[in-house]
């Protein structure tokens, strides 16, 4: 486990300071709440008080809102997206809020070469007022930042795809101290997409994920940690880009389009205890290119979890249309996610209150209504209602089983049933149905339909699980009542008697079943005798 760590992001104390805007109490994808049309995709946020309030800003790839010049970046003023004086003149990919000299201000970095009329070479901040350049700033596009304080001078770090800070070599990594940037030589040897500022056992460190292989002195497959001197590996890392990080349950989570973590199958997400990496249940996928682009631990008001977005649209057998939520025990959908041709989840910001989880991205449509790029996810109203948990049940191979569930008081929204076994998500098919339903059937049974059953339940916003129930199956046919291993003179007493009252299956019952035909009964003497006479 990862011992005594405290995320350090601004934004995250900033959040603990600030109240809940005034909006609807709904449950679900509140959609509506942005009436308004931006013309292009979203590609970061975050909330930001400019001394107004506390707000939520958005930058991405658009220019204008309902015919209102934004030019890349915007707030929301609770009825309509607001410039931030003349913008930014190329895409914004990162957001963050610093603390300077001058207060809290808000650090923007992408593609662009100025703000407003203000030369700023691909970063800039707002300072609730007006927009300033970062010295000579970078060469390269900016994708990510993160604030680091070892006891000295607080910092703002910066990844990306540029060569040089302050026109000095900065090979995708460097530090701004307020006054002058400052390199990390050597510095990455390929793009940086995220930075996350933590205390690892009393140290404030920075991890960094990108498309490097190497950081630094030190080789690294595409996650890295700083510790204020030195760089250091995280296992054997991922075999694909990392593209976010979020701490979670006091364990780090790296999330982008790899399908390994630490050598091992980890489809899109992965976690990190401290010493080595592990998947996260069937991870994401879904797509023909499968990504995770942002991370978020927020209680939602369902309890704290981590939220997942990008280009997946399935988490196991589970439909999770672009956006996903993990419990620490399981992936649940949010209604029914994002939509739109090529749509992605591509950022992520928690108001707190909880107000709601904001989605920035490429889409058109969130929970199946209108939003163009931007939407917010909040949970009002209680879970369903388990009134009847599913029993433990027996089988023999080839015949069938049932396991029902019943449900009452639904909650908000009519209830969404999706039944495991063995904590995995099943999917319809084969000797499987219902699994989207109150009772799931399973016919023919096999031996490998042996597990712990449950059903995850699901309203518009909240969920509830039932109580595990154990199928146990028991092969059919053999003929071999007391299980010697042989069919004898000493089975015929025990085939009779159960012949006559086969009761439940069990491993006598099923070993009547001499035809496998999930019937004890006499069509099963005449295969029997064959048995027992061929020994």
């Amino acid at each position: 486990m990862i011992s005594g760590r405290i995320p350090l992001t601004l934004c995250a104390f900033c959040a603990l300071l600030v109240r809940p805007a005034t909006l609807p109490a709904q449950c679900g994808w509140n959609a509506g709440l942005f009436n308004v049309d931006l013309d292009g995709p979203v590609r970061a946020a975050q909330v930001f008080d400019d001394g107004n309030g506390p707000a939520l800003y958005i930058a991405g790839e658009f220019t204008a809102s309902n015919g209102v010049a934004l030019n890349q970046v915007a707030r929301w003023n609770g009825l309509a997206w607001t410039p931030l004086g003349d913008g930014l003149d190329g895409p914004v990919f990162a957001l963050h809020v610093f603390v300077g000299p001058d207060g809290p201000s808000l650090y923007a970095g992408g593609a662009f070469s100025h703000a407003g009329a203000v030369p700023a070479n691909h970063v800039a901040r707002w300072n609730g007022s007006t927009w300033l350049p970062l010295g000579d700033g970078v060469d390269g596009v900016v994708r990510a930042f993160a604030g680091f304080h070892d006891g000295a001078t607080p910092v703002l770090i910066a990844g990306g795809d540029f060569t040089s800070a302050d026109r000095q070599p900065a090979a995708r990594i460097a530090a701004w101290n307020t006054l002058t940037w400052a390199a990390f030589p050597p510095g990455a040897d390929a793009p940086v997409h995220c930075l996350l500022a933590s205390v690892d056992g009393g140290v404030p460190v920075v991890y960094a994920g990108g498309d490097f292989t190497a950081i630094g002195s030190v080789a690294a497959q595409r996650i890295a940690r700083w510790d204020g001197a030195h760089w250091s590996a995280l296992g054997a890392g991922t075999d694909d880009c990392v593209q976010a990080l979020a701490e979670f349950n006091g364990q780090l989570y790296a999330g982008g389009a790899f399908a390994s973590a630490g050598g091992a199958a980890a489809s899109c997400i992965a976690r990190w205890d401290g010493s080595g990496w592990s998947a996260v249940a069937t991870g994401l996928s879904g797509h023909s290119t499968p990504r995770v682009r942002s991370l978020l631990a927020y209680d939602d008001g369902s309890g704290m979890a981590l939220f997942a977005a990008g280009e997946f649209t399935r988490a196991g057998e589970l439909v999770v249309n672009h956006i996903a939520r993990w419990t620490g025990a399981l992936w649940v959908p949010l209604g029914s996610g994002l939509a739109g041709s090529a749509a992605a989840g591509h950022t992520m910001v928690g108001f707190p209150g909880p107000v709601g989880v904001y989605v920035g991205g490429r889409f058109d449509a969130a929970g199946g209504a209108s939003s163009h790029h931007v939407a917010r996810w909040s949970v009002f109203g209680a879970p369903p209602f388990i009134s009847g948990h599913p029993a433990a049940t027996s089988a023999c191979t080839g015949g069938t089983a049932t396991l029902t569930v019943s449900v009452s008081a639904p909650g908000i929204g009519d209830p969404i049933y999706h039944w495991r076994r063995d904590g995995v998500y099943l999917a319809n098919g084969g000797n499987l149905a219902g699994v989207d339903l109150p009772t799931l059937t399973i016919s023919p049974v096999t031996m490998q339909d042996a597990g712990a059953y449950d059903c995850v339940v699901m309203g518009n916003c909240r969920h509830r699980v039932s109580h595990a129930a154990t199928l146990s199956v028991w092969l059919s046919g053999t003929g071999d009542m007391n299980a010697d291993g042989h069919v004898n003179g000493a089975d015929i007493q025990p085939f009779v008697a159960t012949l006559a009252a086969p009761g439940a299956p069990d491993p006598t019952v099923c070993a009547a079943d001499c035809n496998a035909d999930g019937e004890v009964d006499l069509n099963d003497a005449p295969v029997f005798v064959d048995r027992l006479l061929s020994e």
